[in-house]
C-alpha cells in the first residue's frame, strides 16, 4: 500500500510501468520441487490478520484473491537465504497506478511442505521483500536519427532503439521504431528528427525514409514533426516515399485521437498519403507536401487521395492560420482532399492543386476538395485563410447534395494564391 504518489519512492500516479518484479528470500523452504503462484488480492487486509482472523484464510474464487494469476515461479523454492524473483508482474502495478485497488498479492505454493519468506522486519536489510519497478512518465520525446527501416527492439520500454546503429555509429531509431513505441506508450508522445546527412537516404539536403512494410497505424496520441530535423526553413527535408511500399498502402494512417503531423513530404503510395479513420479524432495536419516533391515543384503523386477523411473520422484540422501550417496537396491521381460522412473538420489556408508558388498548376487528377455523403459542420476557408483550390483536373471544390452545415468562404478557385495568375 502506498506505492503510487508523489513522493521519493513511489511511483507517480501518470507513469506507465515498464517491469515489476519481486524477490524474497526463504526463511523455511519448500524442501522440495513446488510452483509458486501470485495472486492479485482483491479484499483489504490489515498487518495483524492472521488465518483465523480472514476467515480460514483467503479464498481464489475473484472475490477474495483473482483467480488468475499474475505470475508464476517455478524454482529456487527449495533453496534457504537465497534471494528468489518473480518477474511479470509490471500489468498489475500498471492496473494499481491506473486506479484499482492496491491490496496486494497472495502468494500460493502449490506442495504440503509450505514455502517461508523472511519478512519486512527482518534484521538482515538485504533479505527482506524488495518489488523493483522500472516505470517512464510521458511525455517520451523520440528523435529519429536514420532513414533505414528496421522496427524497435523491444516496443514499450520507452526507448525508440532499433538493435542496430545508425551512420554515425549511434543507437539507431528509425521511424518506423518511433512509431512503434510511441504506439506502445501512454501518454501524448513526440516523434523528433535529427538525421546525419551520412544516412544512405540523404541525397541533396533531403532524407528519405522508404517503408516495407506498411508502417504500423498512428494509434496513440502523438505529434511527428519533421521539421525539427536539422535544414528545414520553409519545406519538408524529411521524405517518406512509397515506392517499396505494399500495394493498397497509405503513406501515415491515423487510427488514434489527437495526433499532428508536421513537416513531411509523402509521396508515390499506391493508396492516400494520409488515411484518416473511423474514430480519429482531434488529428491536425500541417506544413506537408502530399503528392509532391520535397520542393513542391514536382509531381510526386500518391495513387490515391492526398487525405481521405473516411466515415467516422473527425473533427481534423488541415492547415492552420500560420504560413507554416499551410499544406501543399498535389499531384495525387485522384482528388486532393476527400471528406466522406466525415464532420466538423476545418480545412484552411492549403495550396490544393498547384506547386509551392500557389500560382502555377501542379494539379491532381480529380477534384481539389470533395465534401461527399452527409458530411456536416466542416470549414472549407476563412477570411484571411483561404484555401487556393486551382489547377485540378476536375472541379476545385464539388459538393454532393446531402450535406449540412458546411461553411465555405475566402478561397480561390481558378487563380492563384496572387488572386491575378490564371492557374
Amino acid at each position: 500500500d502506498g506505492i503510487i504518489g508523489a513522493g521519493a519512492g513511489q511511483i507517480p500516479g501518470n507513469a506507465t510501468i515498464l517491469s515489476a518484479e519481486l524477490t524474497f528470500v526463504a526463511a523455511d523452504p519448500s524442501g522440495a520441487a513446488a510452483t509458486l503462484s501470485v495472486h492479485r488480492m482483491l479484499r483489504t487486509w490489515v498487518e495483524t490478520d492472521t488465518w483465523n482472523t480472514l476467515g480460514s484464510g483467503i479464498g481464489i474464487d475473484d472475490s477474495e484473491a483473482s483467480i488468475a494469476t499474475d505470475s508464476t515461479l517455478g524454482s529456487g523454492l527449495d533453496l534457504i537465504d537465497t534471494p528468489v524473483t518473480i518477474t511479470a508482474l509490471g500489468p498489475a502495478v500498471q492496473a494499481w497506478v491506473d486506479g484499482s485497488a492496491n491490496n496486494g498479492w497472495l502468494l500460493v505454493i502449490d506442495n504440503t511442505n509450505g514455502w517461508d519468506a523472511r519478512s519486512s522486519e527482518d534484521s538482515t536489510v538485504t533479505w527482506r521483500p524488495k518489488l523493483d519497478v522500472t516505470y517512464a512518465v510521458g511525455p517520451l520525446t523520440l528523435e529519429v536519427n536514420s532513414t533505414s527501416d528496421s522496427g524497435d527492439s523491444n516496443p514499450g520500454d520507452a526507448v525508440c532503439d532499433t538493435g542496430f546503429n545508425n551512420s554515425q555509429g549511434d543507437p539507431q531509431c528509425t521511424l518506423r521504431a518511433a512509431l512503434e513505441e510511441a504506439n506502445a506508450f501512454a501518454g501524448a508522445d513526440n516523434i523528433t528528427f535529427n538525421m546525419p546527412t551520412t544516412e544512405t537516404g540523404h541525397s541533396g539536403g533531403v532524407w528519405t525514409i522508404t517503408p516495407n512494410p506498411t508502417l504500423d497505424p498512428i494509434s496513440t496520441t502523438m505529434t511527428i514533426d519533421a521539421s525539427t530535423q536539422p535544414g528545414w526553413a520553409s519545406t519538408p527535408v524529411v521524405e517518406i516515399s512509397g515506392v517499396d511500399a505494399p500495394i493498397g498502402t497509405a503513406g501515415l494512417t491515423i487510427t488514434g485521437d489527437n495526433s499532428e503531423i508536421r513537416g513531411l513530404a509523402i509521396n508515390r503510395f499506391d493508396d492516400d498519403g494520409i488515411l484518416v479513420q473511423n474514430g480519429a479524432s482531434g488529428t491536425v495536419i500541417a506544413g506537408n507536401h502530399l503528392g509532391t516533391d520535397p520542393s513542391g515543384m514536382v509531381d510526386r503523386g500518391n495513387k490515391d487521395r492526398g487525405i481521405d477523411h473516411t466515415t467516422g473520422s473527425g473533427p481534423t484540422t488541415v492547415g492552420g492560420t500560420n504560413a507554416a501550417d499551410r499544406n501543399l496537396i498535389s499531384g495525387n491521381d485522384n482528388d486532393g482532399i476527400v471528406v466522406w460522412e466525415s464532420d466538423g473538420n476545418t480545412i484552411i489556408n492549403n495550396f490544393v492543386g498547384t506547386d509551392v508558388t500557389g500560382n502555377a498548376p501542379l494539379p491532381n487528377t480529380a477534384d481539389g476538395v470533395v465534401l461527399g455523403g452527409t458530411s456536416s459542420n466542416n470549414t472549407v476557408g476563412q477570411p484571411g485563410y483561404g484555401n487556393v483550390l486551382s489547377g485540378n483536373g476536375h472541379d476545385g471544390l464539388e459538393l454532393d447534395t446531402d450535406l449540412t452545415g458546411n461553411v465555405i468562404q475566402g478561397n480561390t478557385m481558378g487563380l492563384g494564391a496572387d488572386g491575378t495568375t490564371i492557374v
